[in-house]
């Protein structure tokens, strides 16, 4: 049997890159030391669809599917003819978790304080996450010298420095980011963190449930809010493509279709005024 992988290995990196031959592999000997097999003539239509009602509701969508695809690339090449395979998954699109700009200050920022040791660092970093909707990796790059706050702009250049960025900071952001620098330094970067610190506050803030039991807090969650506070305060799509950094607005446009009903519903309600004008119906020519 070890020949046999070997042989189909040799096989499959003729055309397939190296993490694409170790998964199809990995799978397929997974799949032989769950059931036992030792000899190829062995393996029927049942032991294989034994094997995947197993395993379906252990793995993800992503996983079975390359499952299925690996054991049927498996199996023809070893020329065992006659199995049947279940169905590929589908991948449900779930929508994106967001929180209102009430819910931020009245639920989250109040409990700061009994929650963490250093409460108004923390509360300047969810501030700047929730009011610029920058990613966690983008702080790493950003230093007290690049902030403008009597201009209320932020201007940083990205890791690869080929463009330099441009973010509007709202009042309420500059006032909790004047407070923080009166009594901070600096040393690696703007907050001294790194992007476990930020998955830290957001697990701390999960496990006290600040938003219930059903509401995942990642670090994502806050960029995706701040998508939704543009669209509350007015704020075009085309600009919110720009703010976003998104190459494409289609690409905006599809996470917003992603958010929850409350965008839905926030959107329609702009529009609950609409009425229909009266239109004439149309004459006929000699008429």
């Amino acid at each position: 049997m070890d020949q046999k992988i070997k042989e189909f290995m040799s096989f499959l990196k003729e055309t397939k890159s190296k993490s694409t031959v170790d998964n199809v592999v990995s799978h397929t000997k997974a799949f032989l030391r769950a059931k036992n097999v030792t000899d190829l003539s062995k393996i029927t239509k049942e032991l294989v669809s034994g094997y995947f009602a197993e395993m379906q509701p252990k793995c993800t969508v992503e996983k079975f599917n390359m499952v299925i695809w690996s054991l049927r690339t498996f199996f023809c090449y070893c020329k065992i003819e006659g199995l049947e395979y279940p169905r590929q998954k589908q991948w449900v699109k779930k929508a994106k978790e967001t929180i209102s700009e009430h819910e931020f200050l009245k639920l989250i920022v109040p409990k700061l304080d009994y929650l963490f040791k250093d409460p108004w660092k923390v509360s300047a970093i969810l501030y700047f996450l929730f009011y610029t909707g920058l990613r966690p990796n983008d702080l790493l790059l950003i230093k007290r010298k690049n902030f403008m706050l009597d201009k209320n702009e932020l201007m940083f250049t990205d890791r690869q420095g080929r463009f330099i960025r441009r973010v509007p900071l709202p009042g309420i952001l500059v006032e909790e980011l004047k407070r923080y620098f009166e009594f901070t330094g600096e040393e690696e970067n703007v907050f001294d963190i790194n992007v476990r610190d930020i998955n830290r506050i957001c697990r701390t803030l999960q496990r006290n449930e600040v938003l219930g039991k059903d509401r995942a807090i990642k670090p994502n969650f806050f960029k995706n809010s701040f998508a939704r506070l543009c669209l509350e305060k007015g704020v075009d799509i085309f600009i919110l493509s720009q703010l976003m950094i998104h190459r494409n607005v289609k690409t905006t446009f599809n996470n917003l279709q992603m958010m929850s009903d409350d965008i839905k519903n926030m959107t329609l309600n702009k529009f609950k005024d609409s009425k229909p004008t009266e239109t004439r119906r149309r004459r006929r020519h000699g008429n």
